[in-house]
């Protein structure tokens, strides 16, 4: 994410700051991640409810978004739309 910076252990999205050195068992994190690229994204459709299934890319992305939460704590539940590309994602994240 190109709007993501960290230093000293604060995360810095647009205006909001995360304090990633807080350590208690007393909080949950949150993680929310769009699914991957399909090709209606490519060609600037809109999908709405429409069942569109990732594309390579798409497939890519959720590949990386996994190894990247693979190096965090056990992830505990993973929410999803029953859409295609919502589903696929999260289940390459949460197999």
């Amino acid at each position: 994410v190109s709007d993501l910076a960290e230093s000293n252990g604060v995360a810095h999205f647009g205006s909001i700051e995360v304090d990633s050195t807080f350590s208690s068992s007393s909080y949950a994190e949150i993680v929310v991640f769009r699914h991957g690229e399909t090709e209606w994204n490519v060609d600037g459709r809109i999908q709405g409810q429409l069942d569109v299934e990732l594309n390579d890319v798409g497939r890519q992305q959720a590949a990386a978004v996994a190894a990247r939460l693979s190096k965090e704590p056990k992830v505990s539940v993973v929410y999803s739309s029953d859409l295609k590309r919502a589903l696929q994602s999260a289940q390459t994240i949460w197999p």
